[in-house]
């Protein structure tokens, strides 16, 4: 299992990671993205060595949704016209899997 780039992570939050530790390479650290979206603010853990993954949004001071992965088995970075996802497949047949959709509109979805 290999996550997207750094770069196309960058690219689809639209900011920069915040490493934990600046002198980790980025694959064998704990990446925080922070962005908004459409009156939503989302924040997103990664740790790709450990495959770990936690989503946040919110609105305002209320919390809307959170998500957190213990073990995602794949990461993509998926782009249909408009919208883009970063899907986290999870679980024994790799089926289970969370959606973080950024554009045209935040959304988070689990499919299980």
């Amino acid at each position: 299992m290999s996550p997207p780039d750094l770069v196309d992570l960058e690219a689809f939050f639209e900011c920069e990671a915040i490493l934990a530790d600046p002198a980790v390479g980025w694959r064998n650290n704990a990446l925080t993205f922070e962005t908004e979206r459409n009156g939503y603010r989302i924040w997103c853990e990664l740790r790709p060595v450990f495959a770990t993954l936690s989503v946040v949004l919110s609105a305002g001071d209320l919390e809307v949704a959170r998500a957190d992965l213990g073990a995602f088995t794949s990461l993509e970075i998926i782009s249909e016209g408009a919208r883009e996802l970063l899907v986290a497949r999870f679980g024994d047949t790799d089926t289970a899997s969370l959606w973080l959709t950024l554009r045209p509109q935040a959304s988070l979805r689990l499919v299980a």
